[in-house]
């Protein structure tokens, strides 16, 4: 192809690129300006009044009653009125040092969990150190039973919490330590 050639192909390919621009800003301002028209029409309509729809009102239903989460004073369930009583707390590595812990089957706070009073005799703390934080006590509702201490101001945190081991009503568990101890019924 000669250059001349070339020179004019080129310059019809601008053209029509030149053109294809034009011919898109064009329908962009003539898009834009109907867009204006439009809206100034719409601007100088009047407004229509809002139609009021009656308001339907459905019937109340009452409130389903809330679950009771805390047993009322007086009324012990069957798990803690099994664990309540007088037990013999030992460290798995000492059970020659027993301490006589008295599960109280009245509730001291109830709520989410329901606490109970912990008695302890004033020698547990020497065979049983861990036993100086427990002062309260809860079944925990799958046959276990937690031993609580304070944590400061009124909140309750699991000292121990021991698991039944076998049939006779031993129970088995670890402190934070890791130290193993062991529930006894003190019969």
């Amino acid at each position: 192809m000669p250059f001349a050639a070339r020179v004019v192909d080129k310059r019809a390919q601008f053209l029509s690129v030149e053109t294809a621009l034009r011919s898109q800003d064009f329908q962009m301002k003539r898009f834009l300006a109907a867009s204006a028209v439009l809206l100034a029409v719409a601007a100088c309509q009047p407004k229509a009044e809002p139609v009021a729809e009656p308001v339907v009102e459905a019937p109340l239903i009452p409130a389903p009653e809330a679950p009771v989460l805390a047993a009322p004073v007086g009324d012990i369930d069957p798990e803690t009125a099994a664990l309540a009583g007088v037990w013999l707390l030992t460290a798995a590595a000492a059970p020659d040092k027993p301490c006589r812990i008295t599960l109280v089957a009245a509730d001291v706070a109830p709520g989410l969990l329901v606490t109970r009073l912990a008695s302890l005799e004033p020698a547990c703390i020497e065979a049983v150190p861990v036993t100086a934080k427990i002062t309260q006590w809860s079944a925990s509702g799958d046959g276990g039973v937690f031993l609580m201490g304070s944590a400061g101001g009124d909140t309750q945190e699991n000292v121990l919490e021991l698991r039944p081991t076998n049939p006779t009503g031993v129970f088995a568990g670890t402190d934070a330590a890791g130290v193993k101890y062991e529930l006894h019924p003190a019969s």
